[in-house]
């Protein structure tokens, strides 16, 4: 069985490039990080064994779970309070819009996560746009490390949210 250090290893991801891209250069929490970058697909070619690569995807599943709402809440509170003249449904299209698999991979090409991830060298790599739900939910996890960074701060990761992705994308699409 792997040890936790031979797991990050056998993951090979390169975290300092990946705390500055996301702005965040003393990230603490590597693991959560590193696990963030992971492609699933990516574990048949790392060595480790179907244990290790169950436990992995688990916790990055929960990771992404995680970051899923944490987006959702995020984004329904900076509609619900930076456009009051929106209605339910108009709040609910942008958030839908926003939030699908496909604009969060948007968000982490823009971050440079597929240069980071564990699938950068794997075979048969498609484009990252070809692969929205892998981007995407790897976004998501990212989201969730952040905000475990920030000990759970929701304050941190909803201005981190909103700085670099919400705000941006919110005015492109109600102009």
């Amino acid at each position: 069985m792997a040890t936790v250090a031979e797991t990050w290893k056998a993951l090979s991801v390169n975290l300092s490039a990946a705390k500055q891209a996301i702005g965040l250069p003393k990230f603490q929490h590597d693991a959560l990080l590193t696990l963030s970058l992971l492609d699933t697909a990516s574990l048949n070619e790392t060595g480790l064994s179907l244990t290790a690569q169950a436990t992995l995807k688990a916790e990055y599943r929960r990771l992404a779970y995680l970051g899923d709402y944490l987006i959702d809440a995020a984004l329904a509170d900076y509609l619900f309070s930076d456009y009051p003249r929106l209605t339910h449904e108009q709040m609910d299209t942008l958030r839908q819009r926003i939030s699908d698999r496909k604009s969060l991979c948007q968000f982490a090409i823009q971050l440079g996560w597929p240069d980071y991830c564990t699938s950068r060298n794997r075979k048969n790599r498609r484009l990252p746009t070809e692969e929205a739900g892998t981007y995407g939910e790897m976004f998501e996890a990212l989201v969730a490390a952040i905000y475990l960074e920030y000990d759970r701060d929701f304050l941190q990761v909803y201005d981190w949210l909103v700085k670099n992705f919400l705000q941006s994308r919110v005015e492109r699409l109600m102009s």
